[in-house]
C-alpha cells in the first residue's frame, strides 16, 4: 500500500489553531485531508473521490506499523525555522528563540 500525501495551508491552520480537539482526532483529521491517493497492488485510489469518513475508516484500521510510517511522514517533512536574539526588556536577560512554522508566528 501507498499513500500519497500533500499539507495544504488551510488543513494545517485549521488543525493548529482551529477547535481544541482531542490530539489524536487531530492527526487522523490532518492525515485523512493530506492524503490525495491510496494505492494498493492492483488500482490507485483518489481520495478527493471518497467521503472523508471513509478515510478516516481506513486510517483506524491502520496497524500501529503502518500508522508510525505515516506519522513520520508529517515529523520528518521540510519547515522554516529562524534562530532569533531577544533580550527581556523587564530583566535584560538576553535568551535565544527559534520561531518554527506558523505556529510560532500565530499561537
Amino acid at each position: 500500500m501507498v499513500l500519497q500525501l500533500a499539507l495544504n495551508l488551510a488543513s494545517f491552520v485549521e488543525s493548529n489553531f482551529g477547535e481544541d480537539t482531542n490530539q489524536i482526532d487531530q492527526i487522523f483529521e490532518m492525515a485523512a485531508t493530506c492524503i490525495e491517493t491510496i494505492a494498493d497492488a492492483n488500482q490507485i485510489y483518489e481520495c478527493k473521490d471518497v467521503p472523508k469518513s471513509e478515510i478516516l475508516e481506513f486510517l483506524d484500521q491502520l496497524s500501529s506499523k503502518q500508522f508510525a510510517e505515516l506519522q513520520k511522514f508529517f515529523e520528518t517533512m521540510p519547515k522554516l525555522s529562524h534562530k532569533i536574539q531577544v533580550t527581556n526588556p523587564n530583566t535584560g536577560v538576553e535568551s535565544e528563540v527559534v520561531l518554527e512554522g506558523l505556529a510560532s508566528f500565530f499561537a
